[in-house]
């Protein structure tokens, strides 16, 4: 039997002792073992779940930055684009890029084949502003929105 002395000479019962050291050692270190750690496992699949999460982030930046940033240049703040009546999807992208209007092509082209802007194009007279993105330039052409002229009428 194993008789322990405190500092003010008084008998101390042993399983408290190992009550106490047990306590100490899961928060202290240097009282006994360490923490119960994480196993590597987890490190790794914590890991990889990051990595996967930073990989997604950019590439949604990256798609956002081809769908909404800037993408028209016109010098003089608008131009206008006629389309004739039996106009392809070539001849819609030779007209724009021919006046200069796009800055970065295949983010265009690609955005458009994937809003089946080549199936929808749609004849007319349009107004394209500067400073218009992907977006907003594909949505015009598709939906048609141009310029309403005024004929007038004499009789």
């Amino acid at each position: 039997m194993v008789l322990l002395i405190s500092w003010n000479n008084q008998k101390i019962n042993p399983d408290r002792v190992i009550k106490i050291t047990k306590f100490m050692s899961y928060y202290y270190s240097k009282y006994g073992r360490n923490r119960p750690g994480k196993s590597k496992w987890k490190k790794v699949i914590l890991t990889f779940l990051l990595l996967l999460i930073l990989v997604a982030a950019g590439a949604g930046y990256f798609l956002y930055t081809i769908i909404f940033s800037p993408n028209v240049w016109v010098k003089k703040g608008e131009i206008s684009i006629y389309i004739p009546t039996d106009a392809t999807y070539e001849m819609v992208l030779d007209s724009l890029y021919n006046k200069g209007i796009i800055v970065h092509r295949k983010n265009f082209e690609w955005l458009a084949q994937h809003k089946s802007f080549p199936e929808l194009v749609k004849p007319g007279h349009y107004i394209i502003h500067d400073g218009l993105n992907n977006n907003e330039l594909i949505n015009q052409l598709r939906a048609g929105l141009q310029i309403l002229l005024m004929l007038p009428l004499t009789m």
